[in-house]
């Protein structure tokens, strides 16, 4: 059982909670590549393709056909080179294959006006100086069949233990065009920009992506000895994906996936506190955040998530979905807008929260569930703003055996017309919780 206080008419009251039921409704692996080099030795294998530049600092890649693949002893850049990929349209695509056994090490610039796609089974590097522009950019340690690409069939296939891909340099994408990081697994400390598309960050054996349409990208086999992956630095990696970057699409999709092995202590997905992953809307679009999924292990986020809209815009704002066994929101996650977003955080074990979750509407507060099939805590700094100045919006804390509520919940409106506060589980507690949900009861706050 446990007590809140709350005010109704200008008089306190206590209120008695169930512990079966609580619910408030109210209406209303890498190595080093040698400094220097320069891709090396090009063999066509499909496609009209010629060179210019060879041997130099700046290597000209020039396509005659919409659909290119090309295996490479080695690709990488050097600091002081540049390699430029003139392509037919902006809808053209080059698959790139090193076939040798050293590591893409990208410190230059690479530019395309097409697609590009670079696949080294032995890792890819991009350094703090490195800088891609294209219009879609790929970078994987798994490898693809040279016909699937062909067919537009982009599944990705390791070897059971693959290298991963490193990002900290800067990755541009026109508009409409998408940026996929794929690996046994991925980090990225860097910034990836893709205005009105997408980006994908996948780590695992198995990865399928849709370029084309609104789908998802799904990753569905897990790599069988991450216990021996290292790092560029020789560190055993803690997370397969991590981000303190910048992963950056507004009015588009940003996704972040991982298949975990039974019995892997190690995180799935790791949002720094330096981390951020943005996708307000554009235009009338709004963006869309996934994180995780329903088998990965653990998701951590600490850092800001933001797929609010801009002030003085009138776009709805966008979408927020985060799904792990177990999940720590320690971040930011931002909603915000003329109507409040939605925000989904789903956990098969065990949800924590010590950050804050807003979702406010200038017009109509947005939707928040926060939802555990085992137990929620959240700490005395958790925030949930679901307010709107018209309508409060909805906040529900729903799981299935403990729920332990600590912080503030709002989900008022300045014209009295509140939201809903549902707050669930079989055995429910109420620590120092403050919630205002201005309604048609005329209930105005519980203070602690």
């Amino acid at each position: 059982m446990g007590e809140i206080i709350i005010k109704v008419n200008g008089i306190f009251r206590k209120a008695i909670l169930s512990t079966l039921l609580v619910g408030l409704f109210v209406c209303g692996k890498a190595k080093t590549t040698a400094s220097g080099e320069m891709p090396n030795n090009p063999r066509v294998q499909s496609g009209s393709v010629d060179f210019t530049g060879t041997g130099t600092n700046h290597l000209q890649i020039n396509t005659k056909t919409n659909k290119t693949i090309i295996n490479w002893d080695s690709f990488s850049i050097h600091s002081g080179g540049r390699v430029d990929f003139n392509q037919p349209s902006a809808d053209s695509f080059s698959l790139n294959r090193v076939t040798g056994s050293t590591p893409s090490s990208i410190a230059g610039q690479l530019n395309s006006n097409g697609k590009l796609m670079l696949v080294n089974p032995n890792g890819v590097l991009i350094t703090p100086g490195g800088v891609v522009n294209a219009r879609s950019f790929t970078a994987s340690t798994l490898d693809i069949n040279n016909q699937d690409f062909l067919d537009e069939n982009y599944t990705f296939n390791g070897n059971g233990n693959s290298n991963g891909v490193v990002n900290s340099g800067k990755i541009t994408i026109g508009g409409n065009g998408q940026a996929a990081l794929l690996g046994g697994y991925v980090s990225n400390s860097g910034i990836v920009t893709a205005k009105l598309g997408k980006i994908f960050v996948g780590a695992g054996e198995k990865v399928t992506l849709d370029f084309v349409g609104d789908g998802l990208m799904t990753v569905t086999i897990p790599s069988t000895q991450l216990g021996s992956i290292k790092d560029i630095n020789g560190r055993t990696i803690k997370s397969l994906i991590s981000n303190s970057g910048s992963l950056k699409a507004n009015g588009g999709l940003v996704q972040l996936s991982a298949a975990t092995a039974m019995g892997l202590s190690r995180s799935a997905v790791n949002i720094g506190s330096s981390g951020r992953i943005i996708a307000q809307s554009v235009n009338s679009k709004p963006g869309k955040i996934v994180i995780g999924n329903p088998s990965a292990n653990s998701v951590r986020i600490a850092g800001n998530i933001d797929v609010s809209t801009p002030k003085r815009s009138l776009s709805p704002s966008g979408t927020v979905i985060v799904q792990g066994k177990s999940i720590s929101h320690q971040g930011n996650i931002y909603a915000n807008g003329t109507m409040g977003g939605k925000v989904k955080v789903l956990s098969k074990d065990n949800l924590r929260l010590d950050g804050s979750i807003l979702a406010k509407g200038d017009n109509k507060g947005g939707s928040v569930i926060l939802m555990s099939e085992n137990e929620i805590q959240s700490s005395p700094k958790t925030v949930v703003d679901v307010s709107g100045k018209l309508k409060g919006g909805t906040a529900q804390l729903l799981a299935k055996v403990k729920n332990k509520v600590a912080g503030s919940i709002y989900a008022d409106s300045k014209s009295g017309n509140g939201g809903g506060i549902d707050i669930t589980a079989e055995k429910t507690e109420l620590v120092r919780a403050f919630s205002i949900f201005d309604a048609l009861l005329g209930i105005s706050d519980i203070p602690p």
